[in-house]
């Protein structure tokens, strides 16, 4: 079974903040492939970016790809994010050339 996990849930589990996710969450994740939108990374993003969380989003995803499996979607195969070091670092979308 695959799992998306939303923004928050993902925050949660990187702070090991257990208590705020359901037991059936929580079982769910630990059966089942665990994935993140690349739209929930973009909020990550953001939310790094005005400081509502201190951890970067490269470093919640390494920990929970190490810790539960977690990997980001790939369904839209013709996009993709990549940070940019800018003023903003903001993430940037990238679409193919026709």
């Amino acid at each position: 079974m695959t799992c998306y996990l939303d923004t928050q849930v993902a925050i949660w589990l990187a702070e090991a903040n257990l208590a705020k996710i359901s037991p059936k969450a929580l079982s769910l994740i630990q059966v089942g492939e665990v994935r993140i939108s690349p739209m929930a990374v973009v909020e990550l993003h953001y939310l790094y970016e005005i400081r509502r969380i201190i951890v970067s989003p490269q470093d919640i995803l390494v920990k929970l790809n190490a810790e539960i499996g977690l990997t980001v979607c790939d369904y839209v195969k013709h996009y993709y994010f990549t940070p940019v070091q800018d003023n903003l670092s903001q993430p940037v979308l990238h679409s193919p050339t026709h």
